[in-house]
Formats: structure tokens, sequence, C-alpha cells
């Protein structure tokens, strides 16, 4: 995988430099590399870069302003877990893990039986995305072609795991690495947006610090 450096993950951030500090908070993690990786991959799209790129200058008002950027929001957890998905060879429990902190680092870790029951729902929303996910692939240099066949792939591998007796996903270890895996991405990706900085256990959180941030 390869990302050019002209596209931006938040206003006036560039794409590569907040990967980059993502992955470094936790850079002995090789899953949480993953993570970070592949968690907004789908930023890079024409339609989030219009939205992030999107200038208050030009337009007459903050309510034109605000309506044009409601009008241009979209989305890219959910597409970036998918592309994750095809990139990864072993789907094994450690992959789950992963597969679930990206699709879920804006929201909250599901249930895996809940969220195979809502699996028709997430599919139909895929399938409003192939486009904008093989353009993603494309210009992330990663051999994926997205289409009806791979959203066949999915249901092959999630169906399965309605049975809530799955042995594989009951361990109290994957409980802990299901948890470890998104709590480092979430840390990571808030604590960069805010400082710009990878989280490296730095003094932002003693006291004269805090102190000084809620001041």
């Amino acid at each position: 995988m390869k990302i050019d450096d002209k596209y931006f993950s938040h206003p006036n951030k560039l794409y590569n430099s907040h990967i980059r500090n993502v992955k470094f908070s936790f850079y002995r993690d090789r899953w949480h590399i993953r993570c970070a990786n592949f968690h907004d991959i789908v930023k890079i799209s024409l339609e989030f870069q219009r939205y992030i790129n999107l200038k208050r200058e030009e337009f007459n008002s903050n309510k034109e302003y605000e309506k044009a950027k409601e009008q241009l929001k979209t989305t890219h957890a959910l597409e970036s877990a998918c592309i994750y998905f095809f990139d990864s060879k072993n789907r094994n429990a450690s992959f789950l893990a992963t597969f679930f902190a990206i699709l879920k680092h804006h929201g909250d870790l599901p249930d895996i039986h809940d969220f195979t029951l809502n699996l028709g729902v997430i599919l139909s929303k895929l399938k409003k995305q192939i486009q904008v996910i093989n353009y993603v692939c494309k210009n992330a240099y990663l051999n994926i072609e997205f289409d009806d066949c791979k959203i066949d792939e999915i249901i092959d591998f999630f169906m399965p795991l309605r049975d809530k007796n799955q042995s594989i996903y009951q361990s109290i270890d994957i409980f802990f690495e299901f948890k470890k895996r998104f709590s480092r991405l979430i840390l990571a990706d808030k604590f960069e947006a805010i400082f710009s900085t990878p989280y490296q256990n730095l003094p932002y959180f003693e006291k004269e610090c805090i102190r000084k941030h809620i001041k």
C-alpha cells in the first residue's frame, strides 16, 4: 500500500502525517500498525477530499458553508474495514479484532452475533460504495477489485458467526484482545487529531498539564 502526499485526513492535516503518528503511538504492536494503516483509508476518496478541503471563504455566509458541508459529509469506517477485510489473508481472531476496531472507531464495539443479524443492512450500504472502494484501492496501489462476488465472500465469512457457540471467540484472551485493539486505536487516533503528535505516554495527562488544558 502506498498513499500519495496530496490527501488530507483532517482540515489542514496531511493524511500520511496522521497515519504515521497513529502508527508510532504503539509501534511495537504489529496489529495496531494494521489498524492505523487501514482505519482511515477511504478518506482518500474524492468525496471525502471535497468535504475536508471545503473553505469558509468560498461562501457568502456561515449558513451556506455549513449547508454545503452537511451535503458533502460522507462515511469511511465501514468502507475502510471492507478494504482491510480483503487485504487480509489469515482471517483469525486477531484479524477480527482489528476488523471491528476499524469498523467502529467512531462508535462502540458491537456484539459479534448482533453484528451478523444486521449484515444485510451493512452489505446494502457497501453495495452503494463499490465505485468509491475501487477508487481508493486503485489510488492506494492495492490489488483489490470490489464487486458483488466480494460481498458474497463477506457473507460466507460472517454468517457462521451467528452461532453464539463459536468457541474460538469465547475465551477471555480474545475478549481482551478486542478491547486492546479498539482502545489503542481510539486513543492514538483522537490524541493525534488533537495534538498532531503520537501518543507515547507523554506528559499531557500529568496534573499540571491537565489544569492547563482545562484552563
